[in-house]
């Protein structure tokens, strides 16, 4: 993946990446699939594999849809190979939820040139602190 530092003359974030899309009229519901998925975000880390085509995107709006718990969402394209747009709309995601989330990491990928490490421990140090002061965490 090449990185590249955004700046401030970046165009603004689409915000159809990063919004929740509609569940589209007349797709059939999967109890016992979202039921697992429930279960599986108990743990510490949930993977949703299958083929293109398959259902994944459609059972995770589902989901969504059911859940009480916060969603960052975003859709990535074949654009988003590139390290700095990947970090920059992820942090864009996770303000969905609260402003200032990934304000630092924001900060760290403006400057970093050479590598996406900071920017992302960075990023998961403020996810973690965001979940652990949710309400009901």
């Amino acid at each position: 993946m090449a990185i590249r530092p955004f700046t401030l003359t970046e165009p603004p974030l689409l915000r159809t990446k990063i919004s929740i899309p509609q569940i589209p009229i007349g797709s059939i519901n999967r109890p016992r699939l979202i039921k697992q998925v429930h279960r599986g975000v108990e743990g510490p880390l949930t993977l949703l594999a299958a083929p293109a085509g398959f259902g994944k995107t459609l059972l995770l709006l589902e989901w969504a849809k059911e859940t009480r718990l916060p969603i960052a969402w975003l859709t990535l394209d074949s654009d988003d190979n590139d390290l700095s747009r990947f970090f920059r709309y992820l942090i864009g995601a996770f303000q969905t939820l609260e402003a200032e989330l990934g304000e630092e990491a924001k900060d760290y990928n403006q400057a970093v040139t050479g590598g996406g490490l900071e920017v992302g421990l960075t990023l998961l140090r403020a996810i973690h602190t965001f979940e652990r002061n949710r309400p009901g965490a």
